[in-house]
């Protein structure tokens, strides 16, 4: 209701000004906002992109596509309309009912683009599902996400395809919005679904937080029973829905295909809780007819990821029911996953080409235009020729590997660990070098209350942020439990390992092998997966640094404080998420392992 009378009196309000100042006025206002819809829209990802390249404020991230179009939209037509005024000194004369009507018409015109822009912006801003009560999108029972009810004046609708339109007429550009933005009324939509709406997930990523490592298909060179295809042969089959709420079955006589995506979801696209999260809204796929004349945006009907933290089996999961949400299992870096959309094509054969693929706000460039005819940036890496074929990849892991690059590789985050300077540590019982326990090392105990930066759970543990504080603020033993805060926020499926590298300890980070490697500081298994440096605790006489963030791990030894081996008052421990079951082999510095240890370690009960 709230968000249907904003609109409403936006456009009214824009509408009136038409009137007020007459036809020509108004004719001019609804030129320069035309045209500044048309710029915020062409440089709207650009500005996004080099804004999250200049920052790592997440405040700033999260509402940065939003904001890029809607700033770059309010100054173009600020700048244009005092160009206007400057080059138009005098108003047009005319009656008063031609001036009432047209002002009337043209008013309208701008105050739709104006509003429509608006809820555009707003549409993709963190936040919330629903928009000020309002949801663009909507779960149908059988999990497909599908386009909600329209607003009483769908100002958003009509402002998307009135630039589709013009973006293949007379704004016409090499690459139209209508190619690459057929969802756009949606696009922000999608990314804001959440499992747990109090508390909105990541909605976009920045480049390099997530990279295509390959690209298979499945059935695209023979036709297959749809069912089949969907992975629901033998079953009662639930409707698979399209953005229309139309059912893809009864759509091009049945005839689809899968495009397979191989990903890699670095760091950064990790959630604070330190695991990637995916759902069908995550992934988007657009694509376009054979004859160029249509163009579609579609949702994954599936997804594989590792199935187990403590193997590489890999399992295949459908969004075949109301909010499918799945997360990247155990705490491994770097995790792999594959999304797979339904694609149409004609009783002929004649398959629909893939445009772009979008990840939480990335663009991937699918067919480059620039060519003729338009080229691969990314290939199809392998065709499978059955369902039956796909599956025997999954059970062998081979589905990550099928754009030529090894899985094995990619699933560990790095290449081939060096061991040739690992020094053995026998760790048993109770150690000075590494810790299996959640608790804060160096007997540091904080208030609550008094945390700065750092987040914590109803229980006091620490689940994110940074701190500094005095040493005099620590609190002693004998202080009211209720008020200290003293352990890091451990799950059922990930617990905390800590490694002590001190200056003149085992594993001296100013040592001149850990000085030699270069990367950042791992944790790795026995079937080579590596577990990232989420935090540290650093203390000296001066200060007590701690930082716990699984959403933005350790990325070189450049991000920790620095230290030196001329003094005694230093000590920093490294914090690892880890996860349970797995046997940690190595502590290493990106691919030079400094440590192995013997026994293995192994985190075999959930951390209180």
């Amino acid at each position: 209701m709230i968000l249907n009378i904003a609109v409403i009196l936006v456009a009214l309000a824009v509408a009136y000004w038409g009137v007020a100042n007459g036809f020509f006025s108004a004719l001019m206002h609804l030129a320069c906002t035309i045209a500044a819809g048309a710029i915020a829209l062409a440089f709207w990802e650009p500005v996004a992109m080099l804004i999250m390249e200049q920052t790592q404020a997440e405040w700033i991230n999260d509402m940065v596509w939003g904001a890029s179009l809607g700033l770059t939209f309010a100054v173009s037509l600020a700048a244009l309309l005092g160009l206007t005024i400057v080059a138009l000194r005098a108003n047009m004369k005319l009656n008063v009912v031609a001036n009432g009507i047209g002002g009337a018409v043209a008013g309208a015109g701008s105050g739709t683009i104006v509003a429509g822009m608006l809820l555009l912006t707003i549409g993709n801003i963190r936040g919330t599902s629903s928009l000020f009560g309002h949801e663009r999108t909507v779960y149908d029972n059988a999990g497909s996400i599908v386009r909600g009810s329209n607003l009483w004046f769908p100002a958003d609708d009509l402002t998307a395809a009135f630039y589709s339109l013009v973006s293949r007429g007379t704004l016409s550009t090499d690459t139209p919005l209508a190619r690459y933005y057929p969802h756009l009324a949606e696009a922000g939509s999608l990314l804001r679904k959440s499992f747990d709406e109090e508390k909105p997930l990541r909605h976009t990523l920045r480049k390099g937080d997530v990279e295509i490592l390959g690209r298979y298909t499945v059935g695209a060179s023979e036709a297959i029973g749809f069912d089949a295809l969907m992975g629901q042969a033998g079953t009662t089959a639930k409707p698979v829905l399209d953005l229309n709420g139309e059912p893809l079955k009864s759509q091009n006589g049945g005839q689809f295909y899968l495009e397979g995506f191989v990903l890699k979801f670095n760091a950064g696209s990790r959630e604070k809780f330190g695991q990637v999260v995916w759902w069908n809204g995550a992934a988007t796929l657009v694509v376009e007819s054979y004859d160029g004349l249509e163009t579609r945006a579609i949702m994954p009907i599936a997804m594989i990821s590792n199935a187990d933290s403590s193997t590489s089996q890999m399992g295949r999961w459908t969004f075949d029911s109301k909010g499918v949400f799945i997360a990247s299992p155990g705490a491994s870096a770097d995790p792999l996953a594959a999304f797979e959309f339904p694609v149409p094509r004609t009783a002929a054969g004649q398959a629909w080409r893939a445009v772009a693929l979008y990840v939480r706000g990335i663009r991937f460039d699918l067919l480059d235009y620039s060519t003729e005819p338009p080229s691969e940036p990314v290939k199809v890496g392998r065709a499978f020729a059955s369902v039956t074929d796909r599956n025997s990849a999954i059970a062998s892991s081979a589905i990550m590997s099928v754009g030529g690059v090894g899985a094995a590789a990619n699933a560990t985050g790095g290449g081939t660990l060096n061991t040739s300077k690992a020094q053995r540590i026998r760790v048993e019982g109770t150690s000075e070098t590494v810790m299996i326990s959640n608790r804060l090392p160096m007997a540091v105990m904080l208030r609550a209350g008094s945390l700065g930066g750092l987040e914590v759970d109803d229980k006091n543990k620490i689940r994110d942020g940074e701190a500094k504080f005095k040493p005099e603020q620590m609190l002693q033993r004998g202080t009211d439990r209720s008020l200290v805060v003293d352990s890091f926020l451990s799950l059922s499926d990930v617990g905390i390992i800590q490694v002590d590298v001190s200056p003149r300890t085992v594993l001296d980070m100013t040592g001149p092998d850990a000085r030699d490697a270069t990367g950042a500081p791992v944790l790795v298994d026995a079937n080579g997966s590596r577990y990232q440096c989420v935090g540290f605790v650093y203390k000296d006489n001066s200060i007590v640094h701690v930082r716990f963030m699984p959403g933005r791990p350790i990325n070189s030894m450049n991000d920790l404080p620095s230290v030196s081996s001329s003094r005694a008052d230093q000590k920093i421990t490294l914090v690892f998420r880890v996860s349970m079951n797995v046997d940690i082999k190595h502590y290493a510095i990106g691919d030079t392992a400094l440590a192995e240890f013997a026994p293995v370690l192994k985190l075999t009960e959930v951390q209180r």
